[in-house]
């Protein structure tokens, strides 16, 4: 799996955890399985992972950054918007 797929497909995931509470009991219970029944898949993933990790970091970051400048934006307007007329 490359980066993007990943991003693509990590989005998804993070909108239904956030509809559901357990879902982080979800995720670790499938890493600690995973983990103790299959360690040689587990280090393989994990080793994939790193292979990508600069790159999702990169755009984590780039998305921050990104919504950062959007709540600016908006706050931006909403100061004009509160702006009393003749002052």
């Amino acid at each position: 799996m490359n980066a993007q797929e990943y991003l693509d497909l990590a989005r998804k995931e993070e909108r239904e955890r956030r509809n559901n509470p357990n879902q982080y009991d979800l995720y670790s219970y499938t890493y600690v399985w995973l983990k103790s029944r299959r360690p040689d898949l587990a280090k393989e993933l994990t080793d994939q992972f790193e292979e990508i990790e600069l790159q999702v970091n990169a755009a984590r970051e780039v998305e921050n950054v990104l919504q950062l400048e959007q709540l600016y934006d908006n706050r931006w307007e909403d100061l004009h918007d509160d702006d009393i007329p003749g002052l």
